[in-house]
């Protein structure tokens, strides 16, 4: 672990001395992939694929997104490793993914420290809790009542299953309400949404910026948010401690690419990504969202891992939780 965290210390480092105005010829020359693990539509492939178009633009050749959902992103995350720092790859992941998930499955076959540097830290988010249009409840409140009195409201689903932060979430929130839900995995967020609109499970912990919308559009009913205060884009819905549950949550965006990337082309396309998501009309999109921009490179995305990797450590230790 020691040895893993001087590493980054010292990649972070590199890239910011070895800052170019231009990208390097062999970024020039070849397409960038930007890999990720969510469902077409959801918000983080359209935070892919805001950014791809702008990062083509700055860096003079195309800028690719493959979406490779399963496992709560981990699939994604191991076909990057797999790819190696020679294939012009980098990963866009949620940070439950990298910070969470290796504490909790020790068969990933990757590692966040070992195999991947970071690029960018692209945005902040918060997590919104929802039900099913067919769910008589308007409040948090009501809803766990509905549980107590019987299993048929209780199938929920997390945002990157079991082992990644939302879960962990909820399954706080319904500790402390002091009911017992039906966890359901699906592959991605995605199918998660479909499975909520089908009515295969009654209530949701998303994205804000996946379960807002879906509210929005009258196909879910959004009942509490995540963050230390009301999101401005759905003030109809009270945080978790107006809800009664003392909780708060905030999670983030970011961009890794395989260890041995040369730090010219981890330079390049950090100061690509940065552009392009603070860009004016990729900042508008992703407010409508309720996702935050934030746009920092690895001198900054680095210390937030570790100090996240090892937070989300001592809590997964302490729960005893382990995925397999």
């Amino acid at each position: 672990m020691i040895t893993s965290i001087v590493r980054w210390i010292h990649v972070a480092s590199a890239v910011v001395a070895m800052a170019v105005t231009t990208a390097p010829a062999s970024a020039q020359e070849r397409s960038l992939r930007i890999v990720h693990g969510a469902s077409p539509g959801t918000s983080l492939d359209i935070l892919a694929r805001l950014i791809a178009e702008k990062m083509r633009v700055t860096l003079g050749h195309p800028v690719l997104v493959e979406n490779r959902p399963g496992a709560g992103g981990s699939v994604a995350a191991q076909s990057v490793k797999s790819a190696g720092p020679g294939s012009n790859t980098v990963f866009l992941t949620a940070s439950g993914t990298v910070v969470a998930f290796p504490h909790s499955n020790s068969q990933l076959g990757w590692d966040t420290l070992r195999d991947f540097v970071p690029v960018v830290h692209l945005t902040n988010y918060v997590l919104g809790f929802g039900v099913a249009n067919a769910v008589p409840a308007k409040t948090l409140s009501e809803y766990f009542a509905l549980v107590r009195k019987g299993p048929e409201f209780a199938n929920v689903a997390a945002a990157g299953g079991r082992g990644a932060p939302p879960q962990f979430l909820l399954d706080l929130v319904t500790q402390s309400a002091g009911v017992k839900l039906n966890d359901v995995s699906y592959k991605s967020t995605g199918q998660a949404i479909v499975g909520l609109q089908a009515g295969e499970i009654s209530a949701a912990m998303l994205l804000l910026a996946d379960m807002g919308p879906l509210s929005r559009q009258g196909k879910a009913r959004l009942l509490a948010t995540s963050g230390p205060q009301r999101s401005r884009h759905f003030p109809e819905a009270p945080t978790l401690r107006e809800a009664g549950f003392d909780f708060a949550h905030a999670e983030w965006h970011a961009m890794f690419a395989p260890t041995g990337t040369p730090p010219e082309l981890v330079e390049a396309w950090s100061r690509a990504a940065i552009e392009a998501v603070r860009s004016p009309d990729v900042r508008e999109r992703l407010d409508l969202i309720a996702v935050e921009v934030v746009g920092a490179g690895p001198a900054e995305l680095g210390p937030l891992v570790r100090r996240d990797y090892e937070n989300w450590g001592r809590i997964i230790r302490a729960s005893g939780y382990k995925a397999n």
